[in-house]
């Protein structure tokens, strides 16, 4: 009786699983070590472990997989007679994926982000999985790494390390110091390595999946903010801040804005422009109703952007029109950017005046400190609380952009009880401040 001979696809299926075993084996006798794959795995672990093998097996320098179709909605187009990349469907059928190598059209952006940016990005993802962070601490890269393997040790304390590589590598950020114990030491057959690389891709796509969410947080905020001064000229804004003696020139400066009175204003306006719902209600621009869709945070309010030091915006206080229901400031919710214990309004803005001797003048609210500003732009540089208590972080952050030593701090909260109250709590921090306290 002849053989029965297999057809093509599934002789290529066999082909492939052969090549995949061999490798795994070489992984556990330690001919190859596990950095060979956790390099490959931070290339092309979306493809999942056993496709990760197979790349790196037929194509030992790619450094960008996708299909046909990924490379033509990119851009780019696959060089006529290339041979195909063949990686496993879910289904368990052979199909064919292609090198950037193998491709021509439109350059694809790889830059890493730089050190402080890579850093905001894991503290924040770090933030989203509850893992200690210090949000103030300085990006370094040890610093980074060992944030690295908190997050890996509270997904996946077993290969918190490989997690941690993986994400590190994501970032663009060093991975050579990192040292791992040889595989057959914790995995007794090739479906232990399979599994555990299955599950260290599932926890690092897990965090890189919060760096790629913060990314597009910042962008969010940075298109609110846009859209939010677009709406001021037609608005009620104006009219009230002319009331108050704060005209064009004041709105155009301070960047005042406006949030229409619309349920779905500006969160329209985002995911036109791209952006999904997780992202704008990550970025506390949105709520989620009861039956789950988001709808616009602020509404039918003058807006404010409230800038971290280096001027990138951390988020908004909205002031609501006079006669409205509703609290009179609302801010944005705090999260991993927005931290109102550590913001001050204005500060970025008013960092020359502070640098070149003005005194320091905290106030309460985002009007009051444009009123100071606007009335005496050369004595005083005005900031304003985003909540009921001046903190010491506060005034750390003014520390940073005045001598306090010689302009003190001038404390002028609101003249009711409330506000004399606060000036009184303040005091313990207050006195803290190397110069003059008023």
């Amino acid at each position: 009786m002849p053989a029965v001979v297999p057809p093509p696809a599934a002789r290529t299926v066999n082909v492939l699983r052969g090549m995949a075993e061999q490798e795994i084996s070489r992984l556990l006798d330690g001919t190859r070590p596990w950095t060979w794959w956790l390099g490959h795995a931070a290339r092309h672990g979306r493809y999942g472990f056993t496709n990760t093998v197979l790349i790196a097996a037929q194509w030992r320098m790619a450094t960008d997989v996708r299909s046909y179709e990924e490379w033509k909605a990119a851009g780019r187009h696959v060089r006529k007679g290339e041979t195909g990349i063949r990686v496993l469907s879910r289904e368990g059928r052979s199909r064919a994926a292609f090198d950037i190598s193998q491709t021509d059209g439109h350059p694809i952006d790889t830059a890493p982000p730089a050190l402080a940016v890579a850093g905001e990005r894991l503290r924040q993802a770090a933030y989203s999985f509850g893992v200690r962070a210090d949000q103030d601490a300085p990006a370094t890269h040890d610093a980074l790494t060992a944030l690295a393997l908190r997050l890996g040790q509270s997904l996946l304390p077993r290969h918190m390390t490989s997690v941690a590589y993986l994400v590190l590598a994501h970032l663009g950020l060093p991975t050579s110091h990192l040292v791992f114990p040889r595989v057959a030491a914790w995995a007794k057959d090739a479906g232990a390595v399979v599994a555990a690389g299955d599950r260290i891709l599932e926890a690092a796509s897990a965090v890189i999946a919060k760096l790629t969410l913060a990314e597009s947080v910042r962008a969010c905020l940075h298109e609110a903010h846009r859209f939010f001064v677009a709406h001021a000229a037609g608005s009620w804004v104006p009219g009230h801040l002319a009331e108050r003696g704060l005209g064009p020139s004041v709105l155009a400066r301070w960047e005042v804005g406006y949030a229409p009175d619309d349920w779905q204003a500006l969160t329209g306006r985002l995911r036109a422009l791209g952006y999904d719902e997780e992202a704008i209600v990550a970025a506390g621009l949105a709520r989620r109703g009861r039956g789950g869709a988001p709808h616009d945070l602020f509404r039918d309010r003058a807006m404010l952007a409230i800038r971290e030091p280096g001027g990138a915006v951390a988020g908004f206080i909205g002031r609501r029109r006079d006669g409205t229901e509703g609290p009179r400031y609302l801010n944005s919710p705090e999260s991993a950017i927005f931290r109102k214990g550590r913001l001050l309004y204005g500060l970025h803005e008013i960092r020359g005046r502070l640098a070149q001797g003005a005194r320091p003048v905290i106030v309460e609210g985002p009007f009051d400190a444009l009123a100071v500003n606007t009335a005496v732009p050369d004595a005083l540089a005005a900031v304003a609380i985003c909540g009921p208590a001046v903190s010491a972080a506060h005034l750390a952050a003014l520390g940073e952009a005045a001598d306090l030593a010689r302009t003190g701090v001038l404390l002028a909260p609101d003249g009711d009880r409330a506000g004399r109250a606060a000036a009184v709590r303040a005091w313990d921090v207050l006195a803290g401040v190397p110069g003059p306290v008023d």
